[in-house]
């Protein structure tokens, strides 16, 4: 996750979902990138679940930073009920990062193409995104081939320049 640690971000949907996940496996670390208010309740919760080894928050980073999560990461989970957009899933994609995108999110009918370019998940639903999880970290070579078409596709029609024509034309 990277982004503000807010309670209209819901990132507690995220650690009711890692909850899901530890009975499927526990090899997997979800980083938290970002500070907010509610950063001490989330910690909270983390600790209640016992899941200390398994979400790590690392407070705000510098957008210099970011590649270097995201290149570790296994997929990018964009668990908004609130944002519109979010310019963090275009970036996460022109990663090469299978995303996990919420039905919520302005954002992922227009990106999101299901098992095409990532997947159209509702966060509420807790156990059957932590299925959904646990099968992307058990085909990596699919997701692979997934992150590749989601880069390419924001490459394509998504870059500065694209949607600055997109524009023009609508003027």
């Amino acid at each position: 996750y990277i982004g503000y640690l807010t309670p209209r971000k819901n990132v507690q949907i995220l650690l009711h979902v890692m909850n899901e996940l530890s009975e499927l496996r526990n090899d997997f670390v979800l980083d938290i990138i970002g500070e907010g208010e509610s950063r001490e309740e989330l910690e909270e919760l983390v600790v209640k679940y016992d899941l200390n080894k398994k979400i790590l928050f690392h407070g705000f980073q510098q957008k210099k930073e970011l590649p270097n999560f995201l290149a570790r990461s296994s997929c990018f989970l964009f668990q908004t009920d609130f944002d519109i957009w979010g310019l963090v899933l275009n970036e996460a994609m022109a990663s090469g990062i299978p995303c996990l995108s919420s039905i919520n999110a302005g954002a992922t009918a227009d990106l999101i193409e299901e098992g095409v370019t990532g997947f159209k998940v509702n966060f509420a639903e807790s156990k059957q995104v932590a299925e959904k999880i646990n099968w992307i970290l058990n085909h990596p070579e699919e997701m692979t081939e997934l992150g590749k078409r989601a880069s390419n596709f924001i490459t394509s029609d998504y870059s500065l320049s694209r949607c600055t024509e997109r524009v023009i034309s609508i003027l």
